[in-house]
């Protein structure tokens, strides 16, 4: 005997790698309820600068390569 459980959540699930095909989040879905998207402001409409770069650079006695 099997039994089907029901989805308890019916809204559309999109399995996609492609930006295109998702979104921009509002805040009021469940995945980015705690998500302080104010802050984030710029990351989903493209207004960010993506060509300043981050130079990182670690100096550790006794390791070597």
């Amino acid at each position: 005997m099997s039994v089907t459980i029901p989805a308890s959540d019916h809204s559309p699930t999109v399995r996609s790698r492609a930006v295109a095909d998702h979104s921009v989040p509002t805040g009021r879905e469940e995945e980015w309820r705690f998500t302080p998207l104010d802050r984030l402001r710029g990351l989903h409409t493209g207004g960010l600068d993506l060509s300043v770069g981050v130079d990182v650079s670690v100096d550790t006695d006794g390791f070597t390569t």
